[in-house]
């Protein structure tokens, strides 16, 4: 992307990232796939009672989202570095996670477990909705079409 932007080829653009997000989308997809097709091998290394206790069913539980979050995660990794960061855009890359991170998350899974005490698959999943909201916030800055910096006209 930063090859594209630096020498000026911006036609190229919408095409190379359509293809980056499809294949982050791809990778995501085939190791969740893969995580939970190990699910009963990995537990097995952990668990070894015939019948399920609590601590083996929240594991499972948390399991179950970290594999579906590798889909998103994949996404919005691609997004803030693999596009956005490498265009240029930096700046709002880290101000994204920043927000994200210590605006959104931290005080949500404090007041969630603090006030609410909500189920720690719950809190867990609480990663997924912050990565989700970062992917919108992303996908609203590449419309924007104010991420592309060409950051090398600066260097001559």
């Amino acid at each position: 992307m930063g090859n594209i932007v630096g020498a000026n080829h911006h036609e190229q653009l919408p095409t190379t990232i359509r293809q980056h997000l499809v294949l982050s989308v791809a990778i995501g997809v085939i190791s969740a796939a893969l995580l939970m097709a190990m699910k009963s091998l990995v537990l097995a290394m952990f668990f070894h009672n015939d019948l399920p206790s609590a601590a083996e069913q929240m594991t499972t539980g948390l399991y179950d989202i970290m594999a579906a979050s590798l889909i998103i995660k994949s996404l919005s990794m691609m997004l803030i570095v693999g596009i956005l960061r490498a265009g240029g855009d930096a700046r709002f890359c880290l101000i994204t996670d920043v927000l994200a991170q210590w605006v959104f998350l931290l005080p949500c899974a404090y007041w969630l477990t603090h006030v609410l005490h909500v189920d720690p698959i719950y809190l867990f999943g609480l990663v997924l909705l912050e990565e989700g909201i970062k992917v919108l916030i992303c996908f609203w800055r590449l419309n924007s079409n104010r991420w592309v910096r060409n950051l090398a006209e600066g260097m001559n």
